[in-house]
């Protein structure tokens, strides 16, 4: 079997079901009509041991490190 850097099984929300590719988080700024990605992590096996509001948790650092202040902080898992 082929095996790719980057893909791994996680859990699909959109199929709701476990699914082989690349597990990418990305923290977005919205501002009027205007989008900004402003951190984003590709997943890999080690830190899928980390809970969701640890990895929540640490995109907010580091957004709040490049001088992002939001009033409101939305987060889905």
């Amino acid at each position: 079997m082929l095996k790719m850097e980057l893909v791994s099984s996680h859990w699909s929300g959109k199929h709701q079901r476990v699914v082989k590719g690349i597990n990418l988080i990305t923290m977005l700024w919205i501002e009027n009509d205007g989008h900004l990605p402003c951190y984003e992590r590709t997943m890999t096996s080690r830190m899928t041991k980390m809970s969701e509001n640890a990895h929540f948790r640490s995109l907010r650092q580091k957004a709040k490190e490049r001088g992002f202040q939001p009033a409101c902080v939305l987060f889905d898992s």
